[in-house]
């Protein structure tokens, strides 16, 4: 035996890898969490099949030129009872109680095991149809706007700078570009607004609440007066407005599919936990949080 896990294989690592490899094991089978049928052993009454016996054999011999023997594919499973005893032990020493990583695992386990049947039922082209229907405001192309700024920072005296963006507005007024405006009377600004299309939302966290109102405000090609912020003063062309439009199906397809997936497994996932809930016994101390109207037993 000795000799069996001194020998180092084509990978440059021993047999006792395996114990790596078993760790991603799932010893159910896909998808039901029933026991398996087959069993090349049983470990305190869990059986370990087959099948997961295999998938170590060939994960371990892809890379070998060489088949395995007989006494390896043995140490194969003697590393997967270990496993098995380990995974065991762990659950006598209450790890599942007091391990927040082992929880952890646990839980993402089961939510994969519970979702991954949503996840692979293919809906109908009716029923993404359907869907998109009812849904349309999800999948529609957002309102854009392209807006021009010129920033006017605070220096010692307000007035000052107050008078120079109304000089700029003035400007403007008797047909000076307001790019032109922007390079004889605009301050540096460490974060200007691009100067192109922008969905409403990424404008919003370039100007602010009260300056993205006042562009909504605005009809395309009108230039704001100055407009006080907490920073300076703005002055605000609209170059263009487009607004919400609907998308059809066919250019939305995979983005339709991928939500009606998603929320397939949010709904398959919240029907799990409102059984387990409904079959549970579920008591609550009388300091601990409720909702309104709650009626949960309590200590």
């Amino acid at each position: 035996m000795r000799s069996i896990e001194r020998a180092a294989w084509n990978t440059g690592a021993a047999i006792g890898i395996v114990l790596a490899v078993a760790g991603t094991l799932d010893l159910s089978s896909p998808l039901t969490g029933k026991p398996p049928s087959d069993a090349v052993a049983r470990v305190n009454g869990k059986a370990i099949p087959a099948t997961a016996l295999a998938f170590a054999l060939a994960r371990l011999s892809n890379d070998r030129v060489q088949e395995m023997t007989a006494e390896e594919r043995a140490l194969v499973l003697d590393r997967l009872i270990d496993e098995e005893l380990l995974v065991q032990r762990g659950v006598e020493i209450g790890l599942l109680d007091s391990d927040r990583m082992v929880r952890r695992a646990i839980t993402m386990a089961a939510i994969d095991s519970i979702v991954a049947e949503a996840s692979g039922a293919k809906p109908s082209e009716s029923e993404l149809r359907e869907f998109y229907e009812s849904q349309q405001a999800l999948f529609a192309a957002p309102a854009m706007a392209h807006v021009q700024e010129i920033y006017f920072g605070f220096r010692k005296d307000r007035e000052a700078v107050l008078s120079r963006a109304r000089e700029a507005a003035a400007e403007i007024a008797k047909g000076m570009s307001f790019e032109a405006a922007k390079a004889r009377y605009g301050h540096a600004d460490g974060v200007p607004v691009p100067d192109a299309p922008l969905p409403l939302h990424v404008l919003h966290r370039h100007l602010g609440p009260s300056l993205t109102r006042r562009v909504l405000d605005m009809t395309p090609g009108e230039v704001s007066p100055p407009v006080e912020s907490p920073s300076g003063y703005h002055l605000l062309h609209l170059v263009s407005m487009k607004p919400e439009a609907a998308r059809p199906f066919e250019e939305v397809r995979s983005e339709v599919e991928t939500e009606y997936v998603r929320r397939a497994r949010d709904e398959a996932l919240s029907k799990v936990i409102r059984r387990l809930r409904g079959e549970a016994s579920i008591v609550l101390s009388q300091a601990a949080p409720r909702s309104t109207g709650e009626r949960r037993s309590h200590w």
